[in-house]
């Protein structure tokens, strides 16, 4: 059971699970289904369903059920969260995948949790998006950087602003309204300076990924980490 004002943080490397995939399949909905028929390439539909096989797994351990029992509803923007048949408006969860690996969040809130997740890695219209994504007290931080600390500090930026607004479910259209910068005291962690009253954690995963967790609720930034493959040996 979760503990009230603890965000608990499952990592999972997806390719390594690819041989649950008929599993995991089978306890996708309709709906799921068809999205990941959608995808192209084989690799995206195998991580996409095992993606949202886990998610099912893992909910159906905090909720006490069968992942098949699992039912979602979703927000405006398409954010899914828990449909309301299942009485549990407090707990909350959310996902993010970059290539092979992917981050679950779940809590005890009265309000929305968002995790994001990227690989760091080269970008070559770096400048644009930071025009176009970020404000301009985040522009001019980033310009004040030596190169070698744009690329990763675009990132932190870019994640944490994704956490928030999955918190929200605002999606990807606010992203200019948000705000980050770096604790004076911390070079390591981000603060919200706009809106005011969002927890943000900014943590490495893993070598090469960067990812962020945002609460409304839960100041006290208390993380507990697991790995779902570790788990499921």
């Amino acid at each position: 059971m979760l503990s009230k004002g603890t965000i608990e943080i499952w990592q999972a490397n997806l390719d390594d699970c690819r041989e649950w995939e008929a599993t995991y399949w089978s306890v996708l909905n309709t709906q799921e289904q068809q999205r990941a028929n959608r995808l192209i390439k084989k690799q995206d539909k195998t991580r996409f369903v095992v993606a949202r096989g886990i998610l099912r797994y893992l909910l159906a351990r905090y909720l006490n059920l069968t992942p098949h029992a699992i039912t979602f509803d979703y927000l405006p923007r398409g954010k899914p969260v828990l449909a309301a048949s299942h009485h549990c408006p407090k707990l909350q969860f959310n996902i993010s995948h970059s290539q092979q690996l992917a981050l679950y969040a779940f809590a005890q809130s009265d309000y929305g949790i968002g995790i994001d997740l990227e690989q760091v890695r080269a970008i070559s219209d770096l400048n644009t998006l930071v025009q176009r994504f970020f404000t301009q007290q985040e522009s001019a931080y980033i310009a004040s950087l030596p190169p070698f600390l744009k690329q990763r500090t675009f990132f932190q930026f870019w994640t944490a602003k994704e956490a928030y607004l999955k918190a929200t479910g605002e999606g990807l259209g606010g992203l200019q309204h948000i705000e980050i910068a770096v604790s004076p005291t911390n070079p390591e962690q981000l603060i919200v300076v706009q809106p005011p009253g969002v927890s943000l954690y900014s943590f490495t995963p893993q070598h090469h990924f960067l990812a962020a967790v945002a609460s409304f609720d839960i100041p006290s930034l208390n993380y507990k980490f697991y790995s779902w493959n570790e788990f499921v040996k």
